[in-house]
């Protein structure tokens, strides 16, 4: 009985053995000269060196590029000394083929007998991962430079859409001022709304893909902000006028200084489009907009703008889907009242470029409110 922990020892003892040449990343100790005073037979099989030719012979530093070694010198060995153990530092070592090989590099430093540290180091093999990498990069690159080629033509394609129906719009409104039947006339209502919603629909695209390039920046200049609602007001109301029914309110807060500085066409944008999206789902009631000043510093104002109707409101599962692109509440409403589904995404969009968010609550058959906060400057006396 007494021989079998002598036994059970000694296979112990093979086993970790075995473990140790056969692990699937290589070993190495590192004497206090930074000698290699250990290896196992993974590293070597990796680095193509028999063992004789690295024990005692060649120090760790050796076996990596001109890069790496200044990198050792400078930064991995007084990361090690003062930590005591480094994490994952990238390097590439290079074999006796003169190959490289990427890996990553694990170590720790502790106290031997006499002076100086030893230093056990475990090395991963990277070539996957450094391969994973690039393939990353380079699907990175071709993504972007797919999208970049889609924007520039969608760009181009609007750009070349836009100005003959534009010109479709002109000769209209030019035939709408001639004699003609009742049957005519009706034609050209059509052909003038159809053209219509066919520019708005350009246009939205064409903003939709500025913003998508990162083209659109925040260009903040000093205006007249009652100016800038006043004139939002009355593009509502003129695009009110066949709905008698429906009136449009706007109040501003006292407190809110006459100029401020910031992106007036941004802001005006977001303004019409929530505006111009009440006035078209309602028939009977209100569209309303107040600004109300929340917090005033002495070099800024943070005004909360609130756009209610009294329309036919949103279902509630669809409220997380209404700023999606080419989205509107349901495809009935969309064949109903027309529109791109953009103008909503687009609002949202470019209130980001503020860093603000955009709100909405609704409720069906009551109405729609659309909020957000923006943070302003205020213009010099």
């Amino acid at each position: 009985m007494s021989e079998w922990p002598q036994q059970l020892d000694a296979l112990l003892e093979e086993d970790a053995d075995d473990l140790y040449e056969q692990a699937p990343c290589g070993y190495l100790s590192l004497l206090p000269d930074g000698v290699i005073g250990k290896v196992n037979g993974t590293f070597l099989q990796w680095m193509g060196f028999d063992r004789d030719a690295l024990l005692g012979q060649r120090r760790f530093v050796d076996l990596l590029t001109v890069g790496g070694r200044i990198f050792y010198e400078t930064h991995f060995q007084p990361l090690l000394r003062m930590q005591g153990a480094v994490r994952e530092i990238a390097f590439d070592l290079v074999q006796s083929s003169g190959e490289r090989l990427p890996v990553l590099v694990n170590a720790t430093q502790r106290a031997a007998a006499g002076t100086g540290s030893i230093t056990r180091i475990t090395v991963f093999d990277a070539t996957d991962r450094r391969r994973y990498e690039r393939d990353l990069v380079a699907a990175r690159d071709r993504a972007e430079q797919a999208a970049q080629t889609k924007s520039e033509l969608v760009s181009m394609i609007s750009h070349d859409i836009r100005a003959p129906i534009s010109a479709i719009l002109t000769a209209a409104a030019l035939l709408e001022k001639t004699q003609s039947s009742p049957q005519q006339a009706k034609y050209v209502r059509v052909l003038q709304s159809s053209a219509a919603h066919v520019l708005e629909l350009v246009n939205n695209v064409l903003d939709l893909t500025r913003i998508e390039s990162g083209r659109a920046r925040l260009r903040e200049r000093e205006f007249a902000f009652r100016e800038l609602v006043g004139d939002i007001a009355a593009g509502a109301r003129a695009a009110a006028m066949q709905k008698p029914d429906v009136a449009i309110n706007v109040a501003i807060d006292e407190a809110v200084p006459e100029r401020l500085v910031g992106d007036r066409a941004t802001i005006a944008q977001v303004l019409a489009n929530l505006m111009m999206n009440g006035v078209k789902f309602t028939d009977r009631g209100f569209v309303s907009l107040v600004v109300t000043r929340r917090e005033a510093g002495p070099d800024r104002v943070t005004l909360e703008f609130v756009v209610s109707d009294s329309g036919i409101g949103i279902p509630a599962d669809r409220l997380p889907h209404i700023f999606d692109e080419f989205t509107q509440a349901s495809d009935e409403i969309g064949a109903q009242y027309g529109g791109s589904g953009l103008g909503l995404a687009i609002s949202r969009r470019l209130l980001q470029l503020y860093g603000a968010e955009l709100h909405v609550t609704s409720t069906v058959g009551q109405g729609t409110t659309f909020s957000f906060v923006l943070s302003l400057g205020r213009a010099v006396a």
